[in-house]
């Protein structure tokens, strides 16, 4: 199972929430943008506040925590940007040793067997969440800062130019597949 179907849902059902959908009819449209509130959600939205400083790992864990916190469109926010940074530095820093190489695996198989989705198919039938979901993508930027670390040690030093066309790349690259998902979802056929 994928990202959205473990953890999103595990969390969602796990709150009490029947489903993504429901909760969204019963508070409209401003749902995305609530959060829950107390000390449950803090590392979501310190997550948030800080995604463009977070490795691709550390995005991970925090889709993970705001999963488990019942913010969903966070959640998924951050599972999207992990996959653009993730895809990102394994194409672009090449680990220094077969020991780094260890950690680059392990994210690659963490980014196709578990964070390789969009979410729950409920966010993307709402068209103002798919809306707010592609515009905060579309926006996001992560940073590159000089001693930036994906998780292992790299060869370098690499073009932050090159780096952020790299990314750029690789988010438009998800929004057209999250386009291609809103369409079929669309469709009740």
């Amino acid at each position: 199972m994928n990202f959205a179907a473990t953890v999103v849902v595990g969390a969602l059902l796990g709150a009490g929430v029947v489903s993504v959908g429901s909760a969204a009819e019963e508070s409209g449209p401003e749902r995305s943008n609530s959060r829950p509130g107390g000390d449950s959600d803090r590392p979501c939205r310190q997550a948030i506040e800080q995604s463009a400083l977070l490795n691709g790992e550390q995005l991970f864990e925090a889709a993970d925590a705001c999963a488990r916190a019942g913010v969903v469109d966070d959640a998924v926010f951050l599972l999207l940007a992990g996959q653009a940074r993730a895809l990102t530095d394994i194409s672009l820093l090449k680990p220094v040793s077969e020991a780094e190489q260890g950690a680059v695996t392990k994210l690659y198989g963490a980014l196709y067997y578990k964070y390789g989705g969009s979410g729950p198919a409920e966010l993307f039938r709402d068209a103002f969440r798919a809306a707010a979901m592609v515009e905060r993508l579309r926006t996001w930027r992560p940073a590159f800062p000089e001693g930036y670390s994906p998780g292992w040690r790299y060869h370098g030093p690499v073009d932050s130019e090159r780096y952020q066309a790299t990314v750029n790349r690789s988010i438009e690259s998800r929004l057209a597949k999250l386009e291609s998902y809103r369409r079929s979802l669309a469709d009740d056929r």
